[in-house]
């Protein structure tokens, strides 16, 4: 039996694999990481005074009433969707609607 195993009481075959395993390994371990590429920005930035007015508002908010947002996680997102709803609409949504009634009644 033990002409079949090698000195570390493995299969030849067992330990041949292994010494591939590390050296793979040792390879992995010295290859210089690739830096990930920095994606690009789909929107431009907010104005820094707008951006600064945000996050102090943020700020004010979570300090008067953290004992509020604590225990609720969904506390946030609701009042995120209030402050949403709350901000002007994009563009004039009162032409738009009146434009596609206008159309019909061309005709």
């Amino acid at each position: 039996m033990s002409a079949i195993h090698g000195t570390a009481g493995r299969i030849p075959r067992f330990a041949e694999l292994d010494a591939q395993i590390q050296a793979e390994v040792q390879v992995r371990r010295n290859r210089p990481k690739a830096k990930p590429e920095r994606r690009r920005r789909s929107t431009p930035r907010l104005p820094a005074a707008l951006r600064k007015e945000i996050a102090r508002f943020a700020r004010e908010l979570t300090r008067n009433h953290r004992p509020l947002f604590k225990p609720d996680p969904k506390l946030k997102d609701r009042a995120s969707r209030l402050l949403r709803s709350l901000l002007l609409p994009s563009g004039d949504v009162g032409a738009l609607e009146c434009r596609a009634l206008r159309r019909p009644l061309l005709c």
